[in-house]
């Protein structure tokens, strides 16, 4: 079975969050914020699924990425506020455990963790070497410096693929 990720939308916002970069004031706000908001939440079906998106879950993994500094840019989930949406009426792909916190680790589930994630950390990746920042902290990796692929690129490519049809499909160009 086809792994359904054709209803899913992601908006998140990335936030460099530097002392130099900010009034002590502004910093010190906006620092308290991130720690109590920061994260990428999901919703399906127009429903806030928790525990995604509070403080303490790491359902995307980028404190865990982040902690163990093999990516030096800021990708910790207080960096990033944001949401992912997931149209499932059905539940063919994506449904929540009986208890109502979370979702099943389906097939569909994971690729969607790993996909989010991945875009999450290229792109907070990218803004760093757009800084001038390091990246990477092994000089022996080949990619030192550039974002890590983990295949993302063939997803990013397939999700594009499936985004033109639907735009197609609908008539919108």
């Amino acid at each position: 079975k086809e792994i359904g990720l054709t209803n899913v939308w992601m908006k998140a916002y990335h936030v460099v969050l530097h002392s130099s970069l900010l009034p002590t004031f502004v910093y010190t706000r906006v620092r308290d914020e991130l720690s109590k908001r920061g994260g990428v939440a999901l919703y399906r079906n127009g429903f806030r699924v928790v525990p995604y998106g509070d403080s303490d879950n790491d359902w995307l993994q980028l404190d865990e990425a982040y902690a163990k500094r093999s990516i030096l840019a800021p990708v910790a989930n207080r960096n990033f506020f944001g949401a992912i949406e997931i149209d499932d009426i059905e539940g063919a792909y994506f449904e929540e455990h009986t208890s109502r916190e979370g979702l099943v680790e389906t097939p569909a589930f994971t690729r969607l963790k790993t996909i989010a994630s991945s875009v999450l950390i290229s792109a907070a990746t990218r803004i760093a070497q757009e800084r001038g920042r390091k990246t990477r902290t092994s000089k022996n990796d080949p990619n030192h410096g550039q974002p890590k692929d983990d295949g993302v690129k063939d997803s990013l490519t397939q999700l594009r693929e499936i985004v033109e049809t639907k735009i197609r499909d609908s008539n919108l160009i």
